[in-house]
């Protein structure tokens, strides 16, 4: 087996040093000199690739992307730049074989043709590489024309028929033998890789592995195979998933790397099961709001014209606004954890219609405020769900997955390890100010300590513009200061591919986006990002951020710069916008925190790290794996880029030394129950013990929950201790625990559920009481705050009026509130949120108020920031959470007016989206999700408008398109257009 040793290692960093300049913009005349002698490695790379035909099964995936590499940055350096179009194809030769279809992709996407005198052999290596349709130029006097010819129309009826799989092969073993009796030695070497290639693609491709994978006939995947935006082919990762079982019923932990196919694995698996009669109802189940939103829309496009399946994204407000019909469709469902077990508490028998059921970004089991609902649902589910009913965790990171999937799913789960494949390479750099001058140190892959190459003069301090009256000096970027650093980086790198500086916290967001425009308004001589973007949508981007924040802030400023910002305060409309925006690469600059990681695939190729905190807290290892993993989008780029911002990290042992643990992922923490705090001891430290008591309150709340609906359903002759035990036992904590823990954590539940007996004696009130989203105790007190004012209820003829009458408990009950700000003062701002009222607008109400916390000493003046949370997190959410139950209990007064229902799911609804009428709601969670779009559009279609089904609604849009497309294209981004033309598609 032909391998590079020390020298061709050196000679590639060497090469990839040279190319990286060139990506850098480095100016030529400040290159290092690079000898000839790195051409030296051409032959090695083509050994490599042609020992794919040796005795041995082929090279290991380390020595071809050493070959993929290598030929990657020899086109990129320039050096040999007459051969760039055999360069590449080498290149993307070897990264096919390695196993990142992506890159080959990545390659050859702008060529149309080569003709690097192999007699065609070269194009229908590209047409095998590429599975499309490309015209082959043959010369009939050429001896081996006639058997590509031969070769290639048996390539193409396979890949429309999926028929004469040996044919296949034979046409390109007699192509092979005629090339070595008549070819030259190009000609031979190709001809034997292009053998290797078709065997390598009919292993992978969907005509033979799906039917073989799923157990269903290619003819029922024809129909799908057919389709023109199928995949050709499986990737790496997708093959684990067929071999394991997973596309035929398996249930499963998947550790899958960000950017591996997730999505389109999950497509598969739901494909599968239609397919094979498993499932009529899919569910996807994903933490975040944003990730569920990409994934339904992911999915409405991949199953687009399949009017026998529906793809649905549930609401997340927290009522019963879901219904099903189970007749001749399919159904794709799409929520967050907590609407399922919202759904499950009120509509139990839904489990039963479950076939299959995916969770995405399992790992959150010891996430502080998501993890023990998420843990109890899990535990929930496993004595509901039918053990035929396929079950799939997926996460990028999960070192204890077997012991995850051995908890939830049983002896019989496949643990399918995936993580280390890669869907492209990946390359670690740390900033290093030397002198006047900053480079980029890149440091070998399996050790940080080690450098294998540096890319010079990418920084240096820029004296700026003062203003004014001003007389300090003021200089861009700043040495040692690893925002403004990142910065300077971000605006030079944008000229190659998509920058996302990762900060710690969002104020960090607000501050980074200051002193972009600051550095601009002071004439630094930096690159525009706005240059690299499209300057249509920036442009509308630009009037949106202005109308929904404001033009006076730095987020619109740096908009203007074509940067734009992704954090959790990001009001809904915005956020979806700019992933959209960066998507389509409209803009490819970015300043984000850690939502980066939340499972939103954006095509980034450079991640620059300023810091290694997440908030408060040290990022954990398995997030910032999550995070890096972002870096390097499959078909868009051949590598992706991490880049330490702060350059004491390099001089600083100690620093290196945690960011190398950091990054290795061996160090990933295990995923742990947060249940198990309530058998620990409480901490002696103060703030060790605060930190447990707040941690302590979470747990003990979502556990009395789960048991207060296990309490609703027992039976006159079943024991509250049992069931209680049964619980506790099918909790990952108790799978955890050793013999001792398992014990005292059973006793925690059986106390528990005796206590909630003895605390809410009445059965009645325990099956309503179970159905709110609160805890017993504050359940208790909403109902005691509703007896009293049944009466009041009953008179009321309004959303405003009621949330008016609700306002004492809703703010009693909503904890995050400021606590310095008066009572009228936050209803207000809520009363301007429900009417539809801007950021700025309720900004101006409270613009004078205290947001600190109650024992802070210093006065917090709000921003935008702030509002924004204040309005879609605490009165959107929190608020709309106390309504709901509100509603839940008055069921159990006799004299309420059950007409009221209406007004209380109607204020619900107002609360979580900020608009009022039911039309503008309607829109909005259609997808319209902007407050100030749904107005225009409800005023555009209202006179139109023959109720609010799907069909009248679409024909409204159609009756008033002119209109509605004006409105949409001046006022608002792409994303919204794209949301217009997918409604009326469906």
């Amino acid at each position: 087996m032909i391998s590079p040793e020390a020298e061709a290692i050196r000679l590639l960093a060497v090469t990839r040093s040279k190319s990286k300049m060139f990506e850098y913009h480095v100016p030529e005349n400040r290159h290092i000199q690079v000898s000839s002698s790195v051409s030296n490695l051409v032959d090695l790379g083509i050994g490599i690739l042609g020992d794919q035909n040796s005795d041995n099964n082929g090279v290991q995936q380390p020595n071809l992307l050493f070959s993929a590499r290598y030929f990657d940055s020899l086109n990129g350096s320039q050096i040999q730049s007459n051969d760039g179009p055999y360069l590449k194809l080498l290149s993307a030769i070897a990264y096919y074989l390695g196993g990142f279809p992506g890159s080959t992709h990545v390659m050859l996407r702008d060529t149309q043709s080569l003709n690097i005198d192999a007699s065609g052999i070269e194009n229908l290596i590209l047409r095998v590489l590429r599975k499309d349709r490309i015209a082959l130029d043959l010369d009939p006097d050429n001896s081996l024309s006639s058997f590509i010819s031969i070769a290639n129309e048996s390539f193409t009826r396979f890949l429309d028929t999926g028929d004469t799989e040996e044919n296949l092969r034979t046409t390109f073993s007699k192509l092979r033998d005629a090339a070595l009796h008549d070819g030259n030695d190009r000609e031979l070497f190709l001809a034997d890789v292009l053998q290797v290639l078709i065997g390598k693609y009919l292993e992978h491709s969907i005509w033979l592995s799906l039917p073989s994978f799923s157990g269903a006939e290619k003819q029922l995947w024809s129909p799908y195979i057919l389709k023109q935006n199928a995949i050709k082919e499986l990737w790496p990762a997708q093959m684990l998933l067929g071999s394991n079982g997973v596309f035929n019923g398996s249930s499963a932990v998947v550790q899958m790397p960000t950017s591996a196919g997730k999505t389109k694995s999950a497509e598969l698996i739901i494909r599968s099961a239609i397919l094979k009669g498993r499932s009529k109802v899919s569910v996807i189940v994903a933490p975040f709001r944003a990730l569920c939103q990409e994934i339904c829309n992911s999915l409405i496009d991949e199953f687009q014209g399949e009017p026998n399946v529906k793809v649905s994204l549930v609401s997340d407000v927290m009522q019963d606004d879901f219904t099903i019909e189970l007749q001749e469709l399919f159904y794709v469902i799409i929520l967050t954890p907590e609407k399922l077990d919202f759904i499950l508490r009120h509509n139990p028998e839904f489990s039963n219609s479950i076939g299959l059921i995916i969770f995405d970004e399992a790992h959150l089991f010891d996430d502080p405020f998501r993890g023990p609902k998420f843990e109890m649902l899990l535990a929930s589910l496993k004595s509901k769900l039918s053990p035929q009913i396929q079950r799939i965790l997926i996460s990028a990171v999960m070192p204890n997955s077997e012991e995850i999937g051995s908890w939830f799913i049983g002896d019989q789960c496949k643990n399918v390890i995936a993580r280390d494949l890669h869907p492209t390479a990946k390359s670690t750099a740390f900033v290093n100010w030397l002198g006047q001058n900053g480079q980029l140190s890149f440091r070998n892959e399996s050790d940080v300590n080690r450098e294998d190459f540096f890319v010079p003069f990418l920084l240096s301090e820029q004296q700026l513009t003062l203003k004014g009256r001003e007389t300090k000096e003021r200089f861009f970027p700043v040495k040692n200061d690893p925002g403004s650093i990142a910065l300077s980086l971000g605006c030079r790198l944008v000229q190659s591919g998509s920058v996302a500086i990762f900060c710690g916290r969002k104020d960090s967001v607000s501050s980074l986006c200051s002193v972009v425009v600051d550095a601009f308004d002071r004439d630094a001589t930096i690159a525009n990002p706005a240059d690299f973007g499209d300057e249509i949508e920036l442009s509308r981007l630009q009037r949106y951020i202005k109308n929904t924040l404001g033009d006076h802030l730095d987020y619109h400023k740096a908009s203007l710069l074509g940067i734009l910002p992704h954090h959790g305060s990001t009001p809904q409309g915005l956020r979806l916008s700019v992933e959209y925006a960066l998507q389509k690469e409209h803009s490819k600059f970015v300043i984000c925190t850690s939502t980066l990681a939340q499972g939103v695939n954006l095509p980034i190729r450079y991640l620059i790290v300023t810091t290694d905190r997440q908030g408060e807290d040290e990022i954990k290892t398995r997030d910032f794996h999550n995070l890096i993993g972002r870096a390097g989008r499959a078909l868009k780029y051949t590598e992706g880029t991490t880049i330490f911002a702060n350059d004491s990290i390099i001089r600083e042992a100690w620093r290196l030394s945690h960011t190398k643990e950091l990054l290795d992922p061996s160090n990933s923490e295990m995923c742990l129950s947060r249940l198990s705090i309530l058998v620990e001891p409480r901490p002696d430290d103060e703030t060790q013990a605060s930190f447990y008591d707040r941690n302590r309150r979470v747990v003990e709340a979502e556990v009395g929950l789960f048991l207060l609906q296990v309490l609703s359903e027992i039976r006159a002759n079943e024991s509250i201790t049992e069931k209680a035990k049964i619980l506790a036992e099918n909790t990952l904590a108790y799978f955890q625990a050793d013999v001792e823990g398992k014990q005292a954590l059973v006793n925690y539940f059986v106390d528990r559920a005796h206590q909630i007996a003895e605390q809410e004696p009445s059965v009645e009130k325990r099956v309503i009481f179970s159905k709110s989203v609160l805890s017993l105790s504050d359940t208790q007190d909403v109902h005691n705050f509703l007896e009293e004012r049944v009466d009041e209820i009953n008179l009321v003829n309004s959303a405003e009026e009621l949330l008016e009458r609700l306002w004492p408990i809703i703010h009693v009950k909503n904890e995050d509130f400021p606590k310095k700000i008066e009572s009228t003062r936050l209803l207000a701002a809520s009363i301007l949120w429900i009417k539809g009222s801007g950021f700025a607008e309720i900004f101006n109400l409270l613009e004078d108020e205290d947001f600190s916390k109650a024992t802070a000493k210093r006065k917090r003046r709000p921003n935008v920031d702030i509002i924004v949370s204040l309005c879609e997190n605490l009165i959107g959410f929190r608020c709309s959470l106390v309504v709901g139950s509100c509603l839940e209990i008055l069921q159990l007064f006799d004299r309420y007016n059950r007409e009221k229902d209406s007004i209380f799911k109607q204020l619900q609804k107002m609360l979580r989206y900020g608009i009022k009428q039911r039309l503008e709601i309607k829109l909005y969670e259609l997808g319209f999700s902007d407050r100030n779009l749904v107005v225009e559009l409800a005023g555009i279609i209202s006179d139109d408008l023959a109720g609010l089904e799907l069909s009248a609604l679409q024909n409204s849009f159609r009756t008033n398109l002119v209109s509605i497309s004006e409105v949409i294209s001046t006022k608002y981004p792409a994303y919204f257009t794209k949301k217009l033309n997918d409604f009326l598609a469906e």
